[in-house]
């Protein structure tokens, strides 16, 4: 009995069944993955197309003091021409601070086709030379249209000393308010004396007032010394003061307007303040 035997070589073969079905569906989740990819960049490449899902409405946020909306629409307007998706929010921000009185931007998108600005003004303390402005972080602008600042601390200084000053007249106003005075100007000369200009609180105006010399050091202790003589027996004077010198090791000096009673006379010279 003899058995024959034979190999088939070369012959096709075939993937089971269940291999076949996983390679089938991964193909169609590949084609399905190309054609939603395509069809998104399609539909993106479209709302970045100028005129295509324009911006309808900005709307504001802040206190209109200095600034009008209509002023950040217009600085604005050039830039959003595009797209509400294509838009580049940084140069509108860059664009809106080219306002001079407007200190910080936030520009956000809210949908569907809406802008939304958030800004502050610069929030001013001082006016420093004879048109400039200090903020209250003490950097210095040039600003146009200062209508109803005439209320605020004239400041000047040698060049660069804008903080310096700032933080002395901060310094200075607790310690005079707490006696009816205010700051009217301070001033640094360029050898580094102080002099100092006061007026009671409740004068609306720059007029008038009386100047205090100062001096280069120990400033703190003389306004302290000055505070308590005037609180003692100058306050329901303060009118006929004209200058007083507090560059005396122990006292000060009062120079009074003219016209000034003639009890005046009897306190124009250097006090004693040792007791």
């Amino acid at each position: 009995m003899s058995v024959t035997s034979a190999i088939v070589i070369g012959g096709p073969t075939r993937q089971p069944r269940p291999a076949r079905m996983a390679t089938r569906r991964y193909s169609k989740s590949l084609l399905v993955t190309v054609v939603i990819v395509l069809l998104l960049m399609l539909a993106a490449d479209r709302m970045l197309q100028p005129g295509v899902f324009p911006v309808k409405r900005v709307t504001f946020e802040g206190e209109f003091n200095y600034v009008s909306p209509q002023q950040l629409e217009r600085v604005m307007s050039k830039q959003v021409t595009g797209s509400f998706f294509a838009l580049d929010l940084k140069e509108l921000e860059d664009a809106a601070r080219t306002i001079p009185w407007v200190d910080k931007v936030l520009i956000r998108r809210q949908w569907p086709q809406t802008l939304h600005v958030k800004y502050t003004e610069h929030h001013l303390v001082a006016l420093w030379g004879k048109d400039a402005w200090l903020t209250h972080s003490g950097k210095l602008l040039h600003l146009p249209g200062h209508q109803g600042l005439a209320s605020l601390p004239y400041l000047h200084g040698p060049a660069g000393s804008e903080l310096r000053l700032l933080d002395r007249q901060r310094r200075f106003a607790p310690i005079l308010k707490a006696v009816g005075l205010k700051v009217i100007s301070l001033i640094q000369n360029e050898r580094g004396s102080w002099v100092a200009k006061l007026a009671p609180l409740d004068q609306d105006t720059p007029a008038g007032g009386f100047s205090l010399l100062l001096g280069k050091e120990l400033l703190d202790d003389r306004l302290h010394r000055f505070t308590r003589v005037f609180a003692a027996s100058l306050i329901g004077h303060a009118d006929q003061l004209h200058v007083v010198d507090l560059r005396y090791p122990n006292g000060f000096a009062i120079a009074w307007k003219a016209g000034a009673p003639l009890w005046a006379a009897t306190v124009n010279r250097t006090l004693n303040l040792n007791e």
